[in-house]
This record gives structure tokens, C-alpha cells and sequence, in this order.
């Protein structure tokens, strides 16, 4: 008799498989080929692609390439929809990739092979090297609209901003951690089936906690995936993830705006010049006390009801925190602003996707 055959969409076999081994082995107890081989791959890859995964994903990753090139070497081939294969075709990942990674443990590599490698990146957790640089060319991708990726994002957030009433797009942090949100899920659903997706307790808390920004969530969501085509369903994980997301901007606005004394001593031609420039940088998070104190030194400051003082000199024991900053404000100094206004917002997690 003949031995019993595995068939269908080969990467739902590879990862089926991937699941098995690394859920059973540890990375020490590895019982597959090319162990040392994939490693050495893997380490060339964060460095040609300015990265580094996060250690889970790397091992992940040894444990999917090696199941890759076994069954590869069994005659199996990997398919991929054309859907997905233009939008990898169309990322700098993929160009990178396809200029370094030729063979592989010494089995020559198809263009297939390369965009399978290509999406699996795209589905890990990773840090960029230069993430400041790395970061600000993103934006600025999705701000330019060239790339139609970015444009369908850019929509998304359009239709979040106008049924919540609220300004998205100005707020780099929540653009940048929704647009790696969903290049990880967009790549993610090529391996993995809506099938193993389960509602857990944490999800029906946070539906419980947040039913109506919920409900609004998932409607919008879902009308979107229906032209964007990466993503097949509106998994209820990912409205949860905007869901909190949203909320801990609804929370931030809430909060009451700090107040400060704009304290400016022979610098006091650039006053309305460095006000526009703080109003730009922080909105209503920051209130500037309209009132023209000549020496600080001989005003009873309590009597102000300020949270601190922003000035362009130096003081000498004054009992309320000041920021020093420069007529023209620098990036460093504006940043030192910012830590202090959102200093009682830490129990709100930075990165919610």
C-alpha cells in the first residue's frame, strides 16, 4: 500500500508542519537539517535588511525555511496568489532579498521562493537598525501616497477620522505602529487559515468595556478589507487592536492640558513665534498662561497655578520644574516638553497593535 499523502495549499502544509516542530522542540532540541545553514541566512538577512528579529521570530524562522527546503526537495511547490505576489513584487524587502539570496543551503532559490521568504519577514516581529531613519521614510511614503499599499491605509484612517470625530493622520505613532500592524497581518494571512482564529476572554472584555467604539471598529473594517484584498476576513483580533488603540486616544484627549509660564526675560520678541511653535507640537495638551511676569524671582508662583515654567534662561532655586529651551526650539528640547506633558500617561501602553 501506498503511505498516506498530506494534500492541499502548500502553505498551509508548511505551516501545519512549522506549528508541529516548533511547538515540540526547543531551538537546542532542533531535529531538522541545516540548522547552522538557516542561522548564518538569517543573520545576512538583518543585515542587508537593516533589522533584527526579535529572538521568537528568529527561531520561528529556522524552523519554517527548514520545512521549506524539505519539502522542496520532495518535489513540492509553493503558490501564491497574484494579489500578493504584486504587492511583494513592490516592496524594498523583496528587492533586497532578490539580490542576496540566490541558494540557500545549497538549493537554488525560484522567484517564488524568494517572495515566500519575503512574506515570511513580513510576518515576525522586528526591530529596524535605524529605526529614526527607517521610520521617517515609512511616513513619509504614507503622506506622499506613492505606493498603493500606503493609499489604502491612508483611507482606512479617513474613514476612522470621520466617524470618531477625531484627528488621526497628525499623529505619526499611531500611523506608523497601524501601517506595521498591517504588513504583519496582510503577509500572515497567507499562512495562516480563519479557522484557528478563537474569540478569547480578552476579547470579549475589551467588546464588553468598548461595545459602541467596537460595533463602529468592525463596521468600518470591514467595508475596508472589501477593497483591500490582502487581508480575506475582518478578524476579530484585529478590531480589537484598533479598538484599544482608539480608546487610548480618547482617553489622552480627556486628560486636562497642562499649564505653563512661557517665561521668556530679554528673549521676548520670539514669545508668539515659540507659542505657535508649542501649539503646533502639542495641541490643546499644553496651555500657556497668558500673563507678563518682568522677574520671576520676586512672584509668588503658586499664586499662577501652573504645572511648570518653559523659559530661555537659566533659573536658580525655583520650586516648580522648568524646561529650558532655545528661541528657535530644537527637536531635543521639544521631546523634553513632551516627556513631561504625557509623564501621567504611562499606565497606557505605548504600542497597542
Amino acid at each position: 500500500k501506498k503511505p498516506l499523502r498530506i494534500v492541499g495549499n502548500e502553505i498551509h502544509i508548511i505551516y501545519m508542519f512549522y506549528e508541529l516542530y516548533y511547538t515540540t522542540y526547543k531551538l537546542e532540541d532542533y531535529p531538522l537539517l541545516y540548522k547552522n545553514e538557516i542561522i548564518q541566512f538569517l543573520l545576512n538577512l538583518e543585515e542587508k535588511l537593516n533589522i533584527q528579529f526579535y529572538p521568537t521570530y528568529k527561531q520561528k524562522l529556522v524552523y519554517l525555511l527548514a520545512i521549506t527546503l524539505q519539502r522542496k526537495k520532495q518535489g513540492h511547490k509553493i503558490n501564491i496568489s497574484s494579489n500578493h505576489i504584486t504587492h511583494v513584487i513592490d516592496s524594498p524587502f523583496y528587492r533586497k532579498i532578490k539580490t542576496i539570496s540566490h541558494t540557500l543551503c545549497g538549493i537554488k532559490l525560484t522567484e517564488m521562493d524568494q517572495i515566500f521568504i519575503t512574506v515570511a519577514i513580513n510576518c515576525c516581529l522586528f526591530s529596524y537598525s535605524n529605526i529614526k531613519t527607517n521610520k521617517k521614510h515609512i511616513l513619509q511614503h504614507f503622506y506622499n501616497k506613492n505606493i498603493a499599499h500606503y493609499q489604502h491605509i491612508h483611507n482606512l484612517i479617513s474613514n476612522l477620522e470621520y466617524e470618531f470625530k477625531i484627528t488621526l493622520k497628525h499623529d505619526q505613532e499611531f500611523v506608523f505602529q497601524l501601517l506595521q500592524y498591517i504588513r504583519q497581518i496582510s503577509y500572515k494571512y497567507q499562512f495562516v487559515t480563519t479557522s484557528v482564529f478563537q474569540t478569547s476572554t480578552f476579547h470579549k472584555k475589551v467588546k464588553n468595556n468598548h461595545y459602541v467604539t467596537f460595533c463602529k471598529v468592525k463596521n468600518i473594517y470591514t467595508k475596508w478589507i472589501q477593497q483591500y484584498k490582502l487581508i480575506p476576513y475582518a478578524h476579530e483580533a484585529d478590531i480589537i487592536a484598533m479598538t484599544l488603540q482608539l480608546e487610548a486616544m480618547f482617553q489622552l484627549t480627556k486628560l486636562s492640558p497642562k499649564k505653563a509660564l512661557l517665561y521668556l526675560g530679554d528673549s521676548i520678541l520670539w514669545k508668539r513665534y515659540i507659542q505657535g511653535i508649542l501649539h503646533h507640537s502639542f495641541g490643546n495638551t499644553l496651555s500657556i498662561v497668558q500673563e507678563e511676569i518682568l522677574d520671576i524671582q520676586t512672584l509668588d508662583i503658586q499664586k499662577l497655578n501652573i504645572d511648570f515654567i518653559i523659559t530661555t534662561i537659566p533659573f536658580e532655586k525655583i520650586k516648580i520644574p522648568v524646561i529650558q529651551i532655545s528661541p528657535v526650539p530644537t527637536k531635543r528640547e521639544l521631546n523634553d516638553i513632551r516627556t513631561f506633558l504625557y509623564s501621567e500617561l504611562d499606565e497606557y501602553p505605548a504600542k497597542l497593535f
